[in-house]
């Protein structure tokens, strides 16, 4: 009798999720083709519809929502997701894991000898979708937008960038203080903007996004759901155009809603999943999986200048916790690891992470900690589990002599606490790009986006080294420097473990890219009848 109420009272859940939404009774039946990455299985038929003729529509299910649609002040993995959906940047990072890129917005480019400069020329023809033709001029507006407007959240990443000339309107030179390693890693993740909409409506812009990109924008309900329709004069269709017409991405927070939505066939697509959830998708033939170790890694960030202060409190920090423990009976699979960064990124040792609670009890008892409460501030359901693991990070941590407990927000309450360092220490997942962090360090340590109040000239100077070597290895060694320095520290993160991402999608759909970042393309997804 009551797993009979626990389903019912999932399924009216779900029913009431989806209810919001007015395409919801277009979700088509499950149909066959289709595969992981395969963007030919399912042949594109263009208003092919759903029954009675009706639009052909794609649901995916995903835990979290982004914290806002402004370029300018995006910093999390959501928010990528919808830009690949609404806009283009200029170059792309191809999905082969060789950290090379290929043409977008620019047809070619050029760095110069001292990788002070890199020029692109622009495709021509371009528009947006309110009919603007992007030009060199929008190039220009987004790029010194980012790296002079003080309420850009991505500014540190440009501190480095003087200027962007622009001789001509398909030609766009991003000219830098000196050379700049990281540079074309930080283009590809660049939208471009259209600058007559952004300076006549300034903030109101963000209401209703314009972009260049295969999908727009059509509405967004914070918190439940965002709706993109196909851009049929979309520039860079070529022979890959989706018979998709429209894409509804639901915010399901809660892992077992978003398991009976895939069951039940009200999403098409959902992730991320864990282990219990796929081996329950196990009899459901026309449901497939991608499951895949990427290069996010779910880490500890500490505010250094209060309890963590010392790196005494910091080591009994990661002593205490058993990481394989979590992995192989709570997260259910994944990598233990306590290097700072992933296993696909430059600057990766595989040490295998130490867990011993005596010694953890040790130091704490030598440090200047004194029995303070301290919370560790997390989203809710950003990774699988997450509730699970830091319940069990909490129980280790005060076995050993902490008094922790843990605090979960929302993305935009939990990015605010960042931003502004209100924390002592909290929980997060990111993911590499190209496996080249240089931006991200010069973002998040050098220039201490988060707060963190850690310095450490050693590493600051190892930092600035690498952003001017354009040498690969070198960059290599440079990286692995500073990468001991900090897992030595235990500052200013310990890293907890490297995801397996797991997404289920029904076995009609195909031409999605699930990426080894996470940040999954949905730009050219196919639904079969």
């Amino acid at each position: 009798m009551r797993k009979t109420l626990s389903v019912l009272l999932v399924l009216v859940l779900i029913l009431s999720l989806f209810s919001a939404c007015g395409n919801g009774e277009n979700s088509p039946a499950p149909g066959s083709s289709g595969s992981t990455v395969n963007t030919s299985s399912a042949a594109p038929q263009q208003n092919s519809g759903g029954a009675g003729g009706g639009e052909n529509v794609v649901t995916i299910g995903r835990n979290i929502d982004a914290s806002t649609l402004d370029r300018f002040k995006v910093t999390e993995g959501p928010s990528f997701i919808y830009g690949m959906m609404m806009n283009d940047s200029l170059i792309t990072l191809k999905t082969d894991g060789s950290g090379s890129y290929s043409p977008s917005l620019a047809k070619s480019w050029e760095v110069s000898e001292d990788g002070s400069a890199i020029t692109f020329k622009l495709n021509t023809g371009v528009k947006f979708h309110n009919g603007d033709i992007l030009t060199s001029a929008d190039v220009k507006y987004t790029f010194e937008r980012f790296a002079k407007d003080s309420t850009s959240r991505s500014i540190f990443d440009w501190t480095t960038l003087k200027s962007v000339e622009t001789p001509d309107a398909e030609t766009a030179i991003l000219v830098f203080n000196g050379p700049f390693a990281p540079a074309l890693s930080q283009v590809a993740f660049t939208y471009i903007v259209d600058k007559k909409v952004c300076e006549e409506l300034g903030d109101k812009a963000w209401e209703k996004p314009v972009g260049s990109g295969p999908w727009k924008f059509e509405s967004w309900t914070p918190g439940q759901e965002i709706v993109f329709t196909r851009n049929d004069d979309y520039w860079n269709w070529g022979s890959n155009k989706s018979n998709v017409d429209k894409v509804v991405i639901k915010i399901i927070s809660d892992a077992s809603t978003s398991l009976a939505a895939i069951q039940t066939g009200l999403v098409d697509v959902v992730e991320p999943l864990n282990v219990d959830q796929v081996k329950q998708l196990e009899s459901y033939k026309n449901v497939k999986i991608e499951d895949t170790l990427n290069s996010g890694s779910v880490y500890f960030y500490f505010r250094t200048v209060g309890i963590f202060k010392d790196k005494n409190v910091r080591k009994a920090f990661s002593l205490a916790i058993d990481r394989k423990s979590i992995v192989e009976t709570i997260v259910g699979g994944g990598k233990a690891t306590a290097w700072p960064i992933d296993s696909v990124s430059m600057g990766y040792k595989d040490i295998e992470p130490e867990y011993d609670p005596d010694q953890a009890a040790d130091l704490l008892k030598n440090s200047s900690y004194k029995g303070e409460e301290f919370k560790i501030i997390a989203v809710t359901g950003q990774v699988p589990r997450i509730t699970e693991v830091l319940q069990a990070v909490s129980s280790m941590l005060n076995q050993v002599g902490f008094k922790s407990s843990v605090e979960f927000l929302d993305y935009a309450a939990f990015s605010d606490r960042r931003i502004a360092g209100n924390y002592d220490v909290y929980f997060a997942s990111a993911r590499t790009s190209a496996g080249d962090n240089g931006s991200t360090l010069i973002t998040r340590w050098l220039n201490d986006q988060f707060k963190s109040g850690y310095v450490n000239e050693e590493i600051n100077a190892l930092i600035k080294q690498q952003a001017v070597e354009m040498d690969i290895e070198a960059r290599n060694k440079l990286f692995q420097q500073i990468f001991q320095l900090a897992y030595d520290e235990v500052a200013p993160c310990t890293n907890a473990y490297q995801l397996n991402t797991i997404s289920a999608y029904k076995d009609n759909i195909s031409g999605i890219v699930f990426k080894p970042n996470s940040y999954t393309d949905f730009s050219r997804v196919m639904k079969a009848n």
